[in-house]
């Protein structure tokens, strides 16, 4: 059985044989469409084949999936899965600490640990946080 891995960036798409890591199509549009049309182009044959699809977490392409193959099982990619997480709730959570100390007359405790620069493991770049002057 075949897998493979669906990936929105910026506005386009890209699929990916898991196993083999080939690109199996890149599209402009994050939309259901975009699916139906790699679906129609491989074939429902081919598509049988596939067992499981690793998604960005677009609710597009999940729907579109389940709809014209609804054997599949539609998995979110671990990275995204911790990304929002700590989009949604770290980072809020953070903030309301933050506004707390400022409140409390606490501004270097507010400051201390706040991201400077987010880093990157591509250009290998650390993260960079404001340290406290304690």
């Amino acid at each position: 059985m075949n897998s493979f891995f669906i990936k929105a960036i910026d506005a386009l798409t890209l699929i990916m044989d898991m196993k083999s890591g080939d690109v199996l199509w890149l599209a402009c549009g994050k939309k259901k469409q975009t699916v139906y049309d790699f679906i129609d182009w491989i074939g429902i044959d081919w598509m049988k084949n596939v067992k499981a699809v690793a998604c960005d977490m677009n609710s597009d392409f999940e729907e579109a999936f389940k709809k014209r193959c609804e054997w599949l099982d539609i998995v979110c990619d671990h990275s995204h899965l911790i990304k929002n997480f700590n989009d949604k709730v770290v980072s809020k959570v953070r903030k309301e600490e933050q506004k707390r100390l400022i409140e409390e007359g606490n501004t270097e405790a507010a400051k201390a640990g706040k991201i400077i620069a987010k880093g990157s493991d591509l250009f290998k770049k650390p993260k960079v946080k404001q340290k406290s002057r304690n």
